[in-house]
């Protein structure tokens, strides 16, 4: 539908729709394949009196189901387990290598252990379980089960796919997640920072995801990797190493360490921002002029939180407050229309070059939408009231730190996005592998981007201009 949702997609997740009619397990057979699952395995995870409803999707590693079940009503299950991966996680990985099958537990223990005046924004666990399994191959395996509360609405992104929104309605739906964040979230487990975030959080992660993602692709992957520069849509950019030595060097990432860590959601992706009063919103379509409802009017909701931080994890978790600017990442960073998979991709090395054209779909769903939201870049950010002496004296190279995070996040995101064919293996297939490649090269820019503000060559980001860089952001 192209301006406004019907009241029933309004009140239920594209994801959720099933919810209405249960259906038979036989009807999820391309579920269980997409993890290298037979059909029938599924009904191992469900107990007696509990009905399949439908599955949820994105780009984690784990079985996420929505049940009806006798305890609780409607719930969402989730199965982490190593066997559900489609690249090689060392099973015994720790901070931003900590495997999605051990993920989970520090999901659990996040949502049990955050702040009474935090929790109401996040699902509530009911119960959870790790079992060990025998693999086919004689390997034990860990699985996570864990129930929590089902949140009724819909995601952002899927929301703005469906209704289209105008890029002035997009911008302040943006604005009001970064203030929840800034209002609610950040204001929690406030600490001053003193150590290496940006070597240990951030570097370190980009070297090692990007490794798990030549194993697991060797050909279509690694040739990028190996590249000595990539062309992207006609643009020469420095490849990830070179842009990896430029960071490393430890005056770049004195720049870039954050003032403080505080609590943190970790992952802000608009897939993970649930609304669940969606009226507002729709009023706010059939207005002319400036919306002007808040994130507790719409009754914003984070789903997936990362539940891992600087040295930190679980109920103990806090970070860089600066992690938590992905819902910038889903417009302006062209996440959305990259995972939906709504472009054309074309890829050719020769010798030490590598060439990789992306051009989106004409009419893609989230073009009305997401068309000007560069030009609302500022408006969207002023959640965080960036623009006030408080936050710059605390964040003063935050526009430079913004954009670095953009590419970082980027950068180390393609272990998630590799996909499996019926039989469970990572084809070599650059078409087939295009989610993961154009990913990686969202990364490129916008780290080469970050690098130009420091070197001179950017002075502004979006029409925001880039402010006298810092020695040191943590500095008073």
């Amino acid at each position: 539908m192209a301006n406004e949702l019907s009241p029933n997609l309004a009140a239920t997740s594209p994801l959720q729709e099933s919810l209405t009619e249960p259906q038979p397990i036989s009807q999820f057979a391309q579920v269980a394949a997409r993890f290298g699952m037979d059909a029938d395995e599924i009904s191992r995870y469900l107990k007696p009196g509990e009905q399949l409803t439908g599955f949820g999707t994105g780009g984690s590693e784990s079985l996420v189901m929505f049940l009806d079940t006798p305890a609780y009503g409607a719930v969402v299950r989730k199965v982490c387990s190593e066997g559900l991966s489609a690249v090689g996680w060392d099973p015994n990985g720790a901070g931003v290598m900590t495997p999605p099958s051990s993920k989970g537990g520090l999901q659990v223990d996040y949502l049990k252990g955050l702040p009474e005046s935090v929790a109401p924004y996040f699902p509530r666990v009911y119960s959870a379980e790790i079992t060990e399994e025998i693999d086919a191959g004689g390997r034990a395996t860990r699985k996570l089960i864990y129930d929590q509360s089902m949140l009724r609405g819909i995601e952002i992104s899927s929301f703005v796919a469906d209704a289209q929104p105008s890029p002035t309605v997009v911008a302040h739906l943006h604005r009001q997640v970064m203030s929840l964040l800034s209002e609610r979230i950040h204001n929690e487990r406030r600490t001053l920072n003193t150590e290496d975030t940006i070597g240990e959080s951030y570097l370190d992660k980009i070297t090692a995801r990007l490794e798990l993602s030549r194993n697991a692709a060797p050909e279509t992957f690694g040739s990028l990797l190996d590249s000595d520069s990539l062309i992207i849509n006609g643009r020469t950019y420095p490849n990830i190493g070179e842009l990896q030595a430029f960071f490393s060097r430890p005056e770049i990432r004195e720049m870039l360490e954050p003032r403080y860590h505080s609590l943190v959601m970790g992952d802000t992706n608009t897939e993970n921002v649930m609304i669940t009063n969606p009226e507002p919103l729709l009023e706010a379509m059939k207005q002319p002029g400036k919306p002007d409802f808040t994130y507790d009017d719409l009754g914003l909701r984070f789903l997936d939180p990362r539940a891992i931080g600087f040295r930190s994890s679980g109920a103990s978790t806090i970070d860089d407050p600066m992690y938590d600017n992905k819902p910038v990442h889903n417009s302006i960073g062209n996440y959305d229309v990259m995972h939906g998979e709504h472009f054309y991709l074309d890829v050719n090395t020769s010798g030490n070059v590598s060439r990789i054209t992306i051009d989106n779909h004409d009419n893609n769903p989230y073009t009305k939408s997401y068309h000007e939201m560069g030009s609302r870049f500022k408006y969207v950010m002023e959640g965080w009231d960036v623009s006030s002496e408080e936050f710059q004296a605390d964040d003063p190279n935050w526009l430079l730190r913004f954009t670095f995070m953009m590419g970082s996040h980027f950068a180390a995101m393609p272990p998630f996005h590799f996909k499996r064919n019926d039989e469970g293996l990572v084809p070599e297939d650059p078409e087939v592998q295009k989610r993961a490649i154009a990913i990686f090269s969202e990364g490129i820019k916008w780290l080469t981007a970050a690098r130009e503000m420091i070197t001179g060559k950017r002075k502004s980001l979006f029409g925001v201009e880039l402010a006298d860089i810092q020695p040191s952001n943590r500095s008073n």
